[in-house]
């Protein structure tokens, strides 16, 4: 008798990948530093979250963030409130929590990077699960089939793409402002 667990067993017992450390230190530098929030903006979307709590509470500070708000645990536990997330969320204190166990708010885009970096995986096993059903499931175009494997994970690697290319944006900015202000004072 074979006492071990099928491999798909073994999978449904896995854990995706994630770090709540990471998710929760970054929402926490977040919390701390406005600078932190348009930093990590480009690098993590809510989706990249992986507890739900945090997510509701990243899409929260965005909005703060472009809507001109202040951001802290008072004024991101009133929006949250608002829309009947803040218990679901933890409540107030949770959010004091993130911010006081953040490690260092200058480690923002690290953080958001590990968290991003996670997601990436996630979504890769969810893709190679969809793969593997495409390749039990009878069809008779084969290369259809390869098709829609391919731009599964295609479409994972574009957004790593683009991801790396939304780094730029801040640095093509700061440029830009450096370039306009030698321009005012006359200067090359």
């Amino acid at each position: 008798m074979n006492d071990q667990p099928s491999p798909s067993a073994q999978q449904m017992a896995r854990v995706p990948p994630h770090s709540i450390e990471a998710e929760e230190s970054l929402l926490g530098a977040m919390l701390l530093s406005e600078h932190a929030v348009s930093a990590v903006s480009p690098i993590v979307a809510s989706e990249d979250f992986y507890k739900p709590a945090h997510r509701h509470i990243f899409d929260t500070m965005q909005t703060l963030a472009l809507t001109g708000g202040g951001i802290d645990p008072v004024t991101v536990a009133e929006a949250l409130d608002r829309v009947d997330l803040l218990e679901a969320c933890g409540g107030t204190a949770t959010l004091v929590t993130l911010q006081t166990r953040t490690p260092a708010i200058t480690n923002a885009e690290y953080y958001a990077r590990i968290v991003q970096e996670k997601a990436l995986l996630r979504r890769l096993i969810g893709a190679a699960n969809d793969i593997a059903e495409l390749g039990y499931t009878p069809r008779d175009d084969i290369d259809k089939t390869m098709d829609e494997a391919e731009s599964a994970i295609f479409a994972i690697a574009q957004r790593r793409s683009t991801d790396t290319l939304a780094d730029l944006a801040p640095l093509l900015e700061q440029s830009l402002t450096h370039l306009e202000e030698l321009a005012e004072r006359g200067e090359e």
